[in-house]
C-alpha cells in the first residue's frame, strides 16, 4: 500500500476535485519552499509511477510504503 505525502502533480494533471484544485494553486509556489524544510514528505505523480513500477519488477521490503520509501523506490 502507498501511503505517499503530499502528491505534487506533475505535465498538466489536474484533479477533478474543486477543493484540491484550489488547494494546488495556493500551495503551488510555496512547493520548492516546502520541500527544503520537509523533503521526506513530498511525492510528485511522476516518482509514484517510476516507484510503482519498480516495485511491480521487484517487491518491496514492506507492504506499507511512506512517501521516504516511495522515493527511495522511485530513484535507479
Amino acid at each position: 500500500m502507498f501511503r505517499p505525502g503530499f502528491v505534487q502533480p506533475q505535465d498538466g494533471v489536474v484533479s477533478r476535485t474543486p477543493l484540491y484544485r484550489a488547494a494546488y494553486a495556493v500551495t503551488g509556489p510555496l512547493i520548492p519552499l516546502l520541500k527544503r524544510l520537509a523533503p521526506n514528505a513530498f511525492n510528485d505523480n511522476r516518482e509514484i509511477g517510476r516507484a510503482m513500477i519498480a516495485i511491480a519488477a521487484s517487491g518491496a521490503d514492506s507492504h506499507i510504503l511512506t512517501a521516504r520509501q516511495i522515493s527511495a523506490q522511485a530513484t535507479p
